[in-house]
């Protein structure tokens, strides 16, 4: 019944679209030919709508009829609707879909009957129209065939399919063993590349060093030129001192000197004055001389006077004349002392060429230095270039290592076997070591096995004391009973009893010794295996901490690798930009150099107008302080140069500065973009294979789409088809129908069933990745603890054989010592052997004696008698 929804919802459809375009207003037989129609198509809607189109002349006359079957359709759609939500919740369960098939087949029956009533009373519209239901029926059938010709390659889609998963699972068991041995190749690889990069390392930190060394004398040569600048310029601030200092005193002179001129000229007009006074008065005195003469006679006293007073007056002007030369010899005096300061000055200023020349001396040095670590610079460049050259190499060598380092983890269950078979080692070694320990327990039995001999051994001795003292008394009761041999018998019975107190000394000696060594023994054994203990405890601990610092070591070590590439590629960018601040600051030298030749030049026209200006005094002035302009300009180009050197300072600590923040944020850098290219090539290859598996779905799922389109295309004909085909096409057409609804079904389950098995194969890749990981970081760490429990194993086997050795030494020392026991239990028996024959003898003695006593006795009685 479910089956049926969807067709009586088109024809409802169709039939208010007729309604509205103006057909007719029920059409019962759309909908009885295609009961698996699930999607409403409206090109298939539109192309029935034409066709019913063409039939509604011939059935109009069905209308009531139609009319009926309507309103019976619309309760049976009803029980469809319902049927079909009751199958849409029960779908995927057999049972449900065998009782829905059962109940579609009864409403079929039902329709069936509905349509041989409609079919009796339209068989003549229905005759008219068979023609055109035989060629689409021939169409549908060839469109069946398609389908067929579909399903088979679907079905030969979905077995290459399989062959294809078959072959992936194949490849990846291949892929694995291939990583296995690339595992041991990418080890190799590592240790080669480890090698090379510490050879690498080593270089370029040769080649830091002498970069180092190199920019350092570079910095002393510097500091060097800047205290010989330094001096130069100090010596310079002198020279300009004594220069500016001779210049005011020049130009006092100059002054003095000028009014000295002013006050001779004054002088020379007065002496030219007074001499014009003179040659007047000397005219005067002429006529009046010869007025004088004339009147002589007269006024010869008159005469007189005044001859005395023009001696006075001609001695007047000669002490002013005295005078006016004394001034001029003091002139020319101070004009020889400035003549001779201006030698001094000159002297001077030959040492400072002298001085000049000397620094350009040390200049050309300077230049020739500056030009061999140019040269050096060069070449440290080229070593450099040729460094980077190397390390790209290296690192797309590295890269390799990567990629074969990803083929090499693939290598891993081979290793999870080698894995296994350490692991049963280490149980072996458990178990050896758990023998051993069973050992020790076992010298620890035998240690108190020997003790409870030592103390029975101590036991007989007492017990042998004992009967000793038993024996000495004996031995007094036997002396108290032969008095008359004590003579005799005294010195040997003392030299045994020293014999027996030496042996009993001596037993007791060896018997303490024995025990303090057994007491020693143990003790050390039972230390020694406290201190071993403690010591496997100490050790197993280091190892780990060891082994966790070796961790910390490699994942430290690969960290220094990536800042050492950081740092190299700082050192790079430092030394192209010291490179350009050196060819800045040879620039700048270049131009001093000039500016000095300029200076030299003008220190050459400088002497040449001092050599004039001993001639020419005012040109001289000019010289000097066209000289003094240019020390001027000198001082400022050295404050400028001093400028320039503390600016290049500030700039190179603040290019440290940002190298030290742009090498940290290359390194986060770097490290991000590690980091980013990893999940980057993993997101693109999960997003690779991802497409991969979308466009497939998407291809399967448009290929079912068009099948599902030329499905509903087919159906909607065969709807058409039906009206005129009769029960047998009907029949016909509903079991292909289904066969077909249940193959689509069939083929969409078997798409997800593909779908979710490709999931879940791409899940247990990735999971499969994982543990290979985690199998390789396991291995790993399996390996060295192996590793350590095998140095560990070795240990405690040197360890027990040192204490079987212990054992066996102390063995052969109790065994020593019992058989010193047993030898002088021996010399004891055999002494006390030797008292019983003498205690005999003495018995036998004694008897005799009395029996002798008692028969001279009755022998003297007898003579009596």
């Amino acid at each position: 019944m479910s089956l049926y929804r969807s067709p009586s919802a088109s024809v409802m459809r169709s039939a208010s679209m007729l309604s509205r375009s103006g057909g007719f207003d029920a059409f019962g037989f759309g909908g009885y030919g295609a009961p698996s129609l699930n999607v409403a198509d409206l090109g298939s809607l539109t192309r029935l709508e034409d066709k019913i189109r063409l039939l509604q002349d011939d059935l109009e006359t069905e209308r009531e009829l139609r009319n009926r079957i309507e309103r019976e359709r619309a309760d049976l759609s009803c029980q469809l609707i319902s049927l079909t939500d009751r199958l849409e919740e029960a779908e995927g369960t057999t049972d449900a879909q065998i009782d829905a098939n059962r109940k579609r087949e009864s409403e079929l029956q039902k329709l069936r009957k509905i349509l041989e009533d409609s079919q009796l009373e339209s068989e003549d519209s229905l005759n008219q129209l068979r023609k055109k239901h035989q060629e689409s029926l021939l169409d549908y059938q060839q469109q069946i065939e398609q389908l067929q010709k579909k399903n088979s390659k679907i079905d030969r889609e979905r077995q290459r399919l399989q062959h294809e998963v078959i072959e992936l699972t194949a490849g990846i068991d291949q892929m694995q063993k291939d990583k296995h041995a690339a595992e041991k190749a990418a080890e190799k690889h590592e240790a080669h590349a480890r090698e090379l990069q510490n050879r690498e390392n080593n270089d370029l930190m040769k080649e830091l060093h002498d970069v180092k060394v190199q920019m350092e004398n570079i910095q002393h040569v510097k500091t060097q030129l800047a205290q010989q600048l330094e001096e130069a310029r100090r010596r310079l601030e002198d020279a300009e001192r004594e220069r500016s200092q001779m210049q005011t005193q020049l130009h006092q002179m100059q002054l003095e000197l000028d009014s000295i001129q002013g006050a001779l000229e004054e002088e020379s007009s007065a002496r030219a004055e007074a001499e014009h006074k003179l040659s007047l008065a000397n005219t005067e005195i002429s006529q009046w001389k010869s007025k004088f003469d004339a009147e002589v006679s007269l006024h010869q006293e008159e005469v007189d006077d005044l001859r005395k007073k023009m001696i006075q007056k001609q001695a007047e002007y000669e002490e002013q004349i005295e005078i006016m030369l004394q001034k001029i010899s003091q002139l020319e005096k101070a004009k020889s002392r400035l003549q001779s300061e201006v030698e001094v000055l000159i002297v001077d200023l030959e040492k400072a060429q002298s001085t000049i020349a000397i620094l350009e001396r040390q200049k050309e040095q300077l230049e020739r230095m500056v030009a061999e670590m140019k040269t050096r610079l060069d070449e440290v460049t080229q070593e450099l270039e040729a460094t980077q050259r190397e390390l790209r190499a290296t690192q797309a060598e590295l890269q390799k290592m990567k990629h074969l380092y990803e083929k090499a983890v693939e290598q891993k269950e081979a290793l999870a076997r080698e894995n296994k078979k350490l692991q049963d080692d280490l149980h072996e070694a458990k178990e050896a070591l758990a023998d051993a320990n069973r050992k020790l327990h076992e010298l620890d039995l035998e240690n108190a096995r020997l003790a409870g001999e030592i103390r029975e051994l101590q036991i007989a001795l007492k017990e042998a004391e004992a009967a000793r003292r038993d024996a000495e008394s004996r031995a007094q009761r036997a002396v108290a009973e032969l008095q008359a041999l004590r003579v005799e018998m005294e010195r040997r019975l003392q030299e045994k009893e020293e014999e027996m107190e030496a042996l009993r000394k001596n037993m007791q000696f060896e018997i303490d010794r024995l025990a303090a060594a057994l007491a020693d023994a143990e003790a050390r054994m039972k230390a020694e295996i406290s201190r071993l203990k403690k010591k496997y405890q100490a050790e197993i601990a280091e190892l780990e901490m060891t082994i966790d610092n070796l961790n910390r070591a490699n994942l430290e070590a690969q960290k220094t690798i990536k800042k050492q590439a950081d740092q190299l590629r700082a050192l790079q960018s430092s030394f192209e930009d010291c490179q350009r601040q050196l060819q800045q600051t040879l620039d700048q030298y270049a131009i001093a150099q000039r500016k000095l030749s300029a200076l030299s030049a003008e220190l050459e026209d400088c002497k040449s107008a001092l050599d004039t200006a001993i001639r020419v005094r005012k040109q001289a002035e000019a010289d000097l302080e066209e000289a003094q302009g240019k020390i001027a300009d000198l001082v400022s180009l050295n404050n400028n140069l001093t400028a320039i050197k503390g600016k290049l300072e500030t700039d190179l600590s603040t290019c440290q500065a940002d190298l030290d923040e742009t090498t940290k944020e290359l390194r986060a850098a770097d490290d991000r973009a590690n980091r980013a290219q990893q999940d980057a090539v993993r997101a693109m290859e999960q997003l690779h294979e991802e497409q991969e598996h979308s466009m497939k779905i998407d291809a399967m799922r448009k290929a079912l789409e068009e099948h599902v389109k030329q499905l509903q295309v087919q159906i909607q004909e065969a709807e058409a088809a039906a009206l005129l085909g009769g029960k047998r096409v009907i029949a016909k057409l509903e079991t292909r129908i289904r066969d077909l609804e249940m193959a689509l079904d069939e083929e969409s389950r078997r798409h997800k069933e593909t779908q979710t098995c490709l999931r879940k194969k791409d899940r247990r890749v990735k999971e499969m990745q994982m543990q290979v990981d985690e199998e390789h970081k396991n291995f790993v760490m399996a390996q060295d603890t192996a590793e350590r429990l095998a140095e560990k194993l070795n240990i405690y086997k040197r360890q027990l054989t040192e204490a079987e050795s212990l054992t066996m030494q102390n063995l052969q020392r109790v065994r020593r010592y019992q058989h010193e026991l047993e030898d002088a239990e021996g010399r004891a028996e055999q002494a006390e052997s030797s008292l019983h024959l003498i205690r005999a003898k003495h018995r036998s003695s004694v008897s005799m004696g009395k029996s002798l006593s008692s028969k001279v006795y009755v022998m003297e009685e007898g003579h009596e008698y």
